[in-house]
């Protein structure tokens, strides 16, 4: 019997979690969000640069939180700008950028 291998190639594949965000400059990165139910997936990418990004954020603001260990990825209010500014990081460009919401 032979040991299997994994391809060589193969993507890497990050998963988001709730009050979570993950940016990716590899251009086959596979980037996955699971059960959203009443949270909101944001997804910005950049097809020029081929850089992308998922946040999974609940949908109130911040200012409704007491909790202290809530982080900016938690809610839309702090979580959107902490996606635009990975890809900032990743040198995404302002012009070929797109949002989609879910």
């Amino acid at each position: 019997m032979h040991p299997v291998h994994a391809p060589a190639h193969e993507p890497p594949q990050l998963i988001v979690g709730v009050a979570d965000l993950k940016v990716s400059a590899q251009p086959n990165a596979i980037i996955t969000i699971f059960a959203l139910g009443s949270c909101l997936g944001v997804a910005c990418d950049d097809p020029v640069k081929a850089l992308g990004g998922l946040l999974h954020a609940m949908p109130p603001d911040s200012k409704t939180c007491d909790q202290p260990e809530a982080g900016p990825a938690m809610f839309l209010d702090t979580g959107v700008p902490a996606l635009l500014a990975s890809q900032v990081w990743l040198s995404c460009s302002r012009t070929t950028k797109r949002l989609s919401f879910a």
